[in-house]
């Protein structure tokens, strides 16, 4: 970011690009290095277009009563796609703490009266083990969904959560940063209960099959 102050006037104006173009480059962020090391992925401004429109038909965003708490860093493709642009995008609540503190996080819900709760795994975790005291100090009712993504759930996680938290729906997602966040998730329990999937593809994406024999040659 350049600031007319920082930049001078010795050309006498600004020499800022005044168009972009969808396909130019809007964020370079870097993958968690799953497959090797870390890598940066380039996002054009298309993709994220195309994210804000998979977000919003994710997310049921029609009625506009839902109010979400983020919980994961914007810096990451989970915070930036479903944060930074498409909630944000659609006009949504959204609580926004300074830093993950598991007790400020709880507080917040209360306080707000959060709804959706987009999370990772060791928050799950750490909500399920400690469901009974946080259950008797925190006020979690107006909670209605939970959707986890950045790690698969196993069977005894979301069946763990469900005995802890029956009122609350249960989600997962798929994503990557080379694709520009959420890619696949369930959209009810009973999708959640096929373990081992991530649901079906969103909008936008278009899945391809590969076999072994068909990268080799």
């Amino acid at each position: 970011m350049v600031t007319k102050e920082r930049h001078g006037s010795s050309n006498g104006g600004l020499n800022l690009k005044e168009e972009i173009n969808q396909d130019d480059t809007a964020t370079l962020l870097y993958s968690s290095g799953t497959t090797g090391a870390s890598k940066g992925v380039v996002s054009s401004h298309k993709n994220l277009i195309a994210m804000v429109r998979v977000v919003l038909s994710r997310f049921n965003l029609d009625d506009g009563e839902d109010t979400f708490l983020c919980t994961v860093p914007m810096f990451h493709i989970y915070g930036l796609a479903v944060f930074a642009t498409g909630l944000l995008a659609s006009g949504s609540t959204i609580v926004v703490l300074s830093k993950f503190e598991m007790h400020d996080m709880l507080r917040a819900i209360q306080k707000h009266r959060v709804t959706y709760l987009p999370l990772v795994p060791p928050i799950l975790v750490a909500l399920i083990n400690a469901a009974d005291q946080i259950k008797a100090k925190y006020d979690l009712s107006s909670l209605r969904r939970v959707l986890s993504g950045g790690a698969p759930l196993s069977r005894e996680v979301i069946e763990g959560f469900v005995e802890k938290y029956p009122t609350v729906t249960i989600l997962q997602g798929y994503g990557l940063t080379e694709s520009t966040g959420v890619g696949a998730s369930t959209d009810n329990l009973e999708e959640s209960r096929r373990y081992g999937t991530a649901g079906c593809c969103r909008r936008a994406w278009r899945p391809r099959l590969w076999t072994r024999t068909a990268v080799r040659h």
